[in-house]
């Protein structure tokens, strides 16, 4: 109860105010443990089964309800296309700690149990890149004055941190 005391709506906790600087490394850093840690925990040899349906799963239907969450973010509710891009991007995540209770309660058969397992573990990290992507994207592309500057100057970061990773 005292967190939801201290919540934002109320003005006692604003995190730009409290952490100033520190609030984008910090919430960079509490993504890239949250992914790290989940990384730990899986086991390749239960994807064996599941790959070409979750390969299916990942490639094609993640890009496919991207755009179809940025569609209808930005035409049904109204949002600027920068904005929904972005939320298009944190709508593809499935989270196996919802979805683990769940597959848990349906009582499904293995291979598609597995199946969902693995997609929510995969989707994890990839929509939180395909969000950071969008929000780097729709921030170079407020600074530059052209598309093509704007995804020069991403893939020139996108490079420079795969090296530096």
């Amino acid at each position: 109860m005292l967190g939801s005391l201290q919540a934002p709506g109320l003005g006692w906790l604003d995190p730009a105010r409290d952490f100033g600087e520190l609030l984008r490394p910090i919430v960079a850093l509490a993504v890239a443990l949250i992914l790290f840690e989940g990384g730990l925990s899986l086991d390749a040899k239960g994807l064996r089964d599941a790959r070409p349906s979750v390969r299916r799963l990942v490639f094609v239907g993640a890009p496919l309800a991207w755009l179809f969450a940025a569609f209808a973010a930005c035409f049904a509710a109204g949002l600027s296309w920068e904005s929904a891009i972005v939320f298009g991007g944190i709508l593809i995540v499935t989270a196996p700690t919802v979805i683990a209770p769940l597959l848990r309660q349906a009582k499904l058969a293995r291979r598609p149990a597995e199946i969902l397992r693995w997609e929510s573990i995969l989707h994890d990290p990839v929509g939180a890149l395909a969000a950071v992507l969008a929000f780097e994207f729709v921030t170079t592309f407020a600074l530059n004055e052209s598309m093509f500057g704007a995804a020069e100057h991403l893939a020139l970061r996108i490079l420079l941190s795969t090296v530096a990773g």
